[in-house]
Order: C-alpha cells, then structure tokens, then sequence
C-alpha cells in the first residue's frame, strides 16, 4: 500500500478499500450474497459494536491503519496529496469520470457482459422501473452537460488516442456525449450485477464507491488511471471454466 501510494497518492483509496474488505471477511458468516446491501451493513455494525470484535479488527488491520496515517501526516506537511507540478495536478470534481470508467472497464470485460444476458436483464429492469430509469437518465444528462471538459494536456498532446478521441467525438459535436448516457447507465448496472453473483452488496457497493473516488478528482482523461479498478474487477468477477458447465475434454 504504502509503494502503491508513492507511485500515486489516489491510491490511498485502494489502502481503505483493502481496510473494509478485511471487515467484511472477518465478520462474513457465508450467507452475504443471499442479503440485501442493507441488511449485511446493519449486521456488520452490529458486530463491530462489540468492543471484543472491534479490538480483533483492529489488531488485524494495524499495518493498514499505519500506512493510513502515514499518508494523513505527508498531506499535513506537504499542504495537499499533489506533489511536482501542483498547478497541473489540483484536485477538482470531475464527475464524468465515473462513467469513462464504467464504459472502460465495460469493454475491457465485455465477454463477461455478453454472455452473462446483461442486456436482457437491463430491458428487463427498465420496464420494471420506468421512473428511477428516467431519473437516472437525466442525472447522467445533467452531469454530461455540466461536467464535460478537457484537461488542458489532453487537448495539447497528439500522441494519444485520447486526444483523437476527443477531438473527433466529444470536442466537434455536441450530441455524441448525451447519446452515450443510456450506454454509461447500462454499464454500471451490468458491471454491479454481474460483481453479485459473486459479492455480497456492501462488497459491490464498497468496490464502486472506491473506484469513483480515485478518478473523479482527476480533471485528466487518462485510461491508465483505471488500471487498478479494473484489474481488481476482473479478478473477482464470476469466472467459470468451461468443463465446470460441460463435458471434460
């Protein structure tokens, strides 16, 4: 944790992921993927409440609670988490970037998506919930609207795709970004169900709450940003070898 934080502060985040999933599995009794998210969060604080359980979580993720206040006193004495050129590497809100992220890890891990029948699923949830598939549209809409813009090396380096990306699509019309809404809001609802058949919901909800936190204060569209989220999403999706559903070779 504390190597990876050198290499970029932001994955300080992955440091408190790693703390909440060592709650989890303490208190993770084999039946979480059968709750609700709500029952398994009021179940874990219960059993954190007992000050026995609170020690025994304590004593095991002491060299994570290290590295945590370890990074708390740089960003004390140093005046913020950017280091080198601040002026190029201040944080901000970038919403949107939740949603290049889903879109990214979407692709990366499409084969999953395809024949999981996400698709069928998704139709399947939006005639079942017409209003909240409408609010979501137009929350997504009115962040697309709001929060669209460029880091300035984005628009002043040619050597990356990125730049290509966004000078053809997002920088030369308009109607392209809104058009992508109803693809951002079906990939985080294909990449959250397919994290269930696997995690329980506080692990999924945790999982997505962190890997929001560690691109939206970047203004950078930078693909290499979204390695870590995605690989941790690769490695714990629902992954079943083929002899498993077949016959043997």
């Amino acid at each position: 944790g504390a190597l990876a934080i050198f290499c970029r502060q932001t994955c300080v985040i992955w440091t408190v992921f790693g703390l909440g999933v060592l709650v989890l599995q303490e208190f993770r009794t084999g039946r979480e993927n059968d709750k609700s998210f709500l029952e398994e969060a009021l179940s874990v604080v219960r059993l954190l409440g007992a000050w026995k359980n609170l020690r025994k979580v304590f004593a095991n993720s002491f060299p994570l609670l290290i590295v945590l206040l370890g990074f708390l006193a740089f960003a004390w004495r140093n005046g913020g988490v950017a280091v080198g050129d601040k002026n190029n590497h201040e944080v901000g809100l970038h919403p949107m970037q939740a949603f290049y992220l889903s879109s990214f890890a979407w692709l990366v891990s499409s084969p999953f998506h395809i024949f999981s029948s996400s698709c069928a699923n998704f139709i399947a949830s939006i005639r079942a919930n017409r209003f909240l598939t409408i609010a979501s549209l137009c929350v997504i809409v009115y962040l697309i609207h709001n929060f669209t813009y460029a880091h300035p090396f984005v628009l002043s380096d040619n050597r990356h795709y990125v730049f290509y990306i966004w000078k053809k699509i997002f920088r030369s019309r308009s109607w392209p970004r809104y058009a992508l809404a109803p693809f951002y809001l079906y990939s985080v609802f294909s990449t959250f169900h397919l994290l269930r058949r696997s995690q329980s919901a506080v692990w999924v909800i945790w999982f997505l709450v962190c890997s929001v936190l560690t691109v939206i204060p970047t203004g950078l569209l930078e693909p290499r940003y979204f390695i870590i989220p995605v690989a941790l999403l690769l490695i714990h999706l629902p992954f079943q070898p083929r002899a498993a559903n077949g016959r043997a070779g």
